[in-house]
This record gives C-alpha cells, structure tokens and sequence, in this order.
C-alpha cells in the first residue's frame, strides 16, 4: 500500500470512527428523551384508566376506596408503572409498588417528575363535584428503559461494527482502484524520456486522475514535437551554417596558396565578404528566433499607425526595388490604428515586401482592407508559389529558388502570432503571389 493509500485508509477509519461516536451519542440521548416522553405518556394512559375505576367506586370518601390489583392493573405497553393512591390526609390508600419504594415515588414527584432513576407523574383526584379528594402518584424505574435504550445500542454497535468491516473491505479495493492509476502514472514520470518517444495508452478512471494523465500525454507529445522541431533546426542550421563557412574556407586557402591572382583575387575576396555577410544574417536570424520563441523578446504593444509602418517598409527597400525596376504601388485612404510592436512589425513587412521584391517581374501591389479586423494584402506579378509550398514557405530554413536564409518567412510567421493575428500566402490571378497578412481588431 502506498503512502496516498494509507491516508486515504486512515481518513476512511477515522471518519467511520467518528461517525460511529456521533451516531452513538445522539441515538442514546434522543432514545433517552423519546422514551422518558414515551413512559410519560404510558403513565398519563394508566392514569386515565384509574381515574374512572375511582370515580366508579369513591362516593365521596376515598379512604373507604376498595380495588383489587387486577383493577388497577392499567394496560402497559413497554414499562412496568408503579402506582399509589393517596387521600387528602396523606394516607395510602392503594399501592402497587413492585421495585420502588414510596419514599423514592413521593420525591421523585416532588422533582417535577423525574429523579435521576425515575419517571413520574402526579395527578389529584376529585370527586364528581370537582372536590380535591387525593392524589395518585404513577411511576416507572428508568433502569427499565435505561435496559431497553442498551439493548438498542449494542444492536446498533454491532451493525456499525459491521460495517465498518464492509466499508473496510470495500475501502482496501477503493484504495487499490485509485493507487494503482496513480501508481502507473508516476512509474510515467519517472521513465520519461525524450530520447524513446514512448506512445502512452490514455488512463480510464473517468476522474481527475483521467485528466491528469491526458494533461501529462499532452505535455509529452508537445515535448516530443518541440525535440523533433529542435533536431529539425539543428540540422538545417548547421547545413546553413557550413555552406557559406565551406565556401569562405575554400577560396581563403586558395588565396592562401597563391592559387588566384589579379582579378580572380578580388572576385574571391568579394566572395569572402558576401559569404561572411550572409553567414552574420543567418547567425543573427537564429538567435532572433530563439528569442522570439522563447518569449524572451519582449513585445510593446503601442497604438501605432499601420499605414505608417507598410510606409516606412517601402522606404527602406525602394533602393532595393529600384535597382530590379519594381514599382510599388500602395493603396490606402488614412491612418489605421492597431495596438502593435512597429519595430517587429515593420521587420514582418521589409521580409515579405523583400521576398516579393526578389520574385517580382515588375510590380508589387499592397492593399490595405479595414473591416473588423484588419487585412494587409502583399501582391506581386512574379512566377507565384509552387503547388504545395503555400505552408512550407512559412517553415524554418525553407528557401525556394533564389531565396536566403530560409529564415524571414518564419520570423514573420512568428511575430505575427505574437499580434494574435496571422499570415498566410497563395497565388493571385495574374499568376503572383499574395501574402495576406490579417491583425485583430485592438
């Protein structure tokens, strides 16, 4: 038995126990009180009944009164009364006294009817024209009851006892049914591991445990894609890493060697450079994405002017575009405030306005659509996206024909989740690519 099972046991006991007590205590003083009222009211019967004996035998003097035993022998039910007859002058006149003496009768009715061992009642006699004639004194031992309230708590001792037995035996199988789901699930924690991507079968308890377990197989897969996506990015950076780091390498140790001379001097050199500059671009684009990932970055959201931004985008690539002879047309009526990071989001813009420079023939359209939420559409005349690229492009180190790091697009993707909004791509009717680009009304 685990420790949760042998609290659990001990919780069950001790609450049965307790129960048990509380149970016992009210039934033996609700029981006292039920019959105290219930030979009261005994009493009270037999008290009518001698009352009309009386009245049929006393023609004014009750000493002269002359009753057999059966006579006064009233109807008991559960008690056995004992009874005395007394005149005015305090004499017994009749008595029925079985295990009481009449001094313990007389006081426990001078005790407004009940002593420590006795109930009683006293009740005058008067004659037929209301005279007080005597007194009758009616009482029965509480050792009689007292017996009957033990008799009904070792009955019920004895069924509590017993189930205490079953509720112990069901307890120890209870115990087991939450143990051992609890058990199994813990031997999972213990032996995760990342390396074995283990394929857990879900827990059926139909409880917290259930859920529990359906929150630790969610965690582990959410492990298991991250570790997958983790090996993924290794592999493409250290691909993308060594191709510019080969390159630089190469055409070091050949001007090293005296291999190139003159022109093909310079041309190396310049290689060197450009391979040096797009490994700083990649290098920088992952620690970028490490922290962007990680929430490191911290994101200030700002009302800002999104028609501003696109225009500040523009203006940082227009030598860019200039240079292919790309027009760039943009279409907006007036400022557009969203609840923004604008450095992040001007990255977005630069990236994607950048890859649609690269792919364009000779114009790119961006349009700007305000309804609830607001709609950025980065249009170009280009050789568009292949069929089934549309959600590729947007994966770490994906690159299509004459693309760089492979990185942009996924920066993008990622900053914009950031925003709670989202981006997606496909191909518009002139046969381009549209980058659509959706942010949430602030």
């Amino acid at each position: 038995m685990g420790k949760i099972g042998r609290k659990i046991f001990k919780y069950e006991i001790t609450i049965l126990i307790i129960s048990l007590l509380i149970t016992v205590l009210l039934f033996t003083v609700l029981s006292n009180k039920y019959l105290t009222f219930k030979a009261k009211k005994e009493l009270l019967e037999e008290y009518a009944k001698i009352e009309k004996i009386i009245d049929k035998r006393v023609s004014g003097n009750i000493n002269k009164i002359k009753v057999s035993q059966n006579e006064f022998k009233a109807a008991r039910r559960f008690i056995q009364s004992n009874i005395v007859v007394i005149s005015n002058n305090r004499k017994i006149v009749y008595r029925s006294i079985q295990d009481m003496t009449v001094k313990e009768l007389k006081d426990a009715a001078m005790n407004n009817g009940t002593s420590k061992n006795t109930v009683v009642i006293k009740k005058e006699i008067r004659d037929k024209k209301g005279n007080r004639i005597g007194m009758a004194i009616l009482g029965a031992k509480m050792e009689d009851l007292r017996r009957m309230i033990r008799l009904m708590t070792i009955s019920l001792l004895v069924s509590m006892t017993i189930s205490i037995m079953v509720a112990t035996i069901v307890g120890k199988k209870l115990e087991k049914s939450i143990t051992r789901p609890l058990t199994n699930l813990t031997n999972r924690v213990k032996n995760f591991s990342i390396k074995d991507k283990e394929k857990y079968d879900p827990i059926k308890t139909g409880d917290e445990i259930e859920r529990l377990d359906e929150g630790f197989r969610e965690m582990a897969n959410r492990i298991y894609a991250y570790d997958t996506k983790r090996e993924s990015f290794m592999q493409n950076a250290s691909h993308e890493l060594k191709t510019p780091l080969m390159s630089i390498r190469g055409y070091a140790e050949a001007i090293k060697d005296g291999v190139v001379e003159g022109e093909e001097l310079d041309k190396s050199l310049d290689i060197i450079i450009d391979e040096s500059i797009r490994l700083t671009d990649i290098v920088n684009e992952i620690l970028y994405i490490t922290k962007i990932e990680n929430k490191d970055e911290d994101f200030v959201f700002e009302q800002r002017d999104v028609i501003h931004i696109v225009n500040r985008a523009i203006d940082n690539l227009k030598f860019m575009a200039k240079d292919k002879n790309i027009d760039i047309t943009f279409e907006y009526e007036d400022k557009i405030m969203r609840n923004v990071d604008e450095e992040k989001l001007l990255r977005v813009f630069i990236n994607i306005i950048g890859n649609s420079i690269r792919y364009a023939k000779n114009n790119i359209t961006i349009k700007v659509v305000e309804n609830k939420d607001l709609r950025i559409l980065i249009m170009d005349d280009g050789i568009g996206i292949k069929a089934g690229e549309e959600n590729k492009i947007f994966e770490r180190f994906y690159k299509s024909t004459g693309g760089k790091t492979g990185l942009g697009l996924y920066i993008g993707k990622v900053i914009i989740n950031r925003h709670k909004g989202n981006i997606i791509a496909y191909n518009n009717e002139s046969g381009g690519a549209t980058f659509e680009i959706n942010l949430p009304e602030s």
